[in-house]
């Protein structure tokens, strides 16, 4: 009597290749903007900041000096999207900002955070 495992070989290779299908992708990326900026204006519910000098760029991207000014611009801000620094903000005030975006694929979905963090210029 001859045994052939061909059967059995091609039962777990299936098996595999439905186990890898049905467990969660997990795709994720992250950003991050340094500048020297200046606080235009504040108010209870935003703030306006001027991009000055472009300190660094980085992440899962290519995060250069383009990149960072198009993700940033001169616009307005939630005041609750600052992480950090909120108490240094002021009309006038010249600041270092980090700008971040961190986003994952989880189980339950899709997971983005981004914001803003604010130094004294001569902190990093």
């Amino acid at each position: 009597m001859k045994t052939s495992f061909k059967p059995f070989l091609t039962l777990i290779a299936v098996a595999l290749l439905l186990l890898m299908s049905t467990t969660a992708a997990v795709a994720s990326h992250w950003s991050e903007c340094h500048f020297e900026l200046v606080i235009v204006d504040i108010s209870e519910t935003h703030l306006t900041i001027d991009p000055r000098r472009f300190i660094r760029g980085d992440g899962s991207g290519m995060m250069d000096e383009r990149s960072c000014r198009e993700k940033v611009g001169e616009r307005k801000i939630p005041v609750e999207d600052v992480a950090d620094g909120i108490g240094l903000l002021g009309p006038g005030a010249r600041l270092q900002g980090r700008w971040f975006e961190y986003g994952a694929m989880t189980p339950e979905g899709p997971v983005l955070h981004r914001g803003w963090s604010f130094t004294p210029p001569d902190q990093p």
